[in-house]
């Protein structure tokens, strides 16, 4: 299957919800902190210590038909008020959906939201395991490596000019 038949088939049996922060269920921070935060010992915390409402933000969920939760990404406005720039934050998917090009789905539709908006630079920070997934969308590396004090872990900033 070639990667544009994969989108097609992902974007034909997903719903995609964008929620601004403030109306994001409990059920996607258990989904972030279990996939992105539990095996590297970070104690959980409740959803209003992560999310900080001024900041703004939203998240864009992706589930099945069915209302299974498959994934999800958070698009923050680096300065809400002149929104060329879009940082993506938190991209997560389930455990039982990795591998079927949830993730691939999440950032294009995260960054065709951020274009029709006005966007023409998106940022993340990436950890060492996700480094070739955000090359193959054309990301590339803007900061040297540093460890996270939340997970130790290795990050980079990575950037995709439009």
């Amino acid at each position: 299957m070639t990667n544009t038949q994969e989108l097609k088939t992902i974007r034909d049996s997903v719903i995609l919800e964008l929620l601004p922060i403030e109306e994001v269920p409990e059920e996607i921070h258990q989904m972030v902190y279990d996939v992105l935060y539990l095996n590297w010992n970070v104690e959980y915390e409740p959803v209003e210590k992560w999310y900080d409402e001024k900041l703004g933000g939203r998240f864009l969920i992706a589930r099945k038909k069915d209302g299974t939760l498959l994934g999800a990404c958070r698009l923050l406005p680096v300065d809400p008020k002149t929104p060329t720039a879009i940082q993506i934050r938190q991209v997560v998917v389930t455990p039982e959906s990795q591998g079927m090009g949830i993730g691939r789905f999440l950032m294009l539709k995260a960054e065709e939201i951020g274009r029709s908006e006005g966007a023409k630079t998106f940022f993340l920070w990436s950890r060492y395991p996700a480094y070739n997934f955000y090359e193959r969308l054309d990301y590339i590396y803007t900061s040297k490596t540093w460890i996270s004090d939340l997970t130790k872990i290795e990050h980079r900033t990575m950037t995709k000019y439009l």
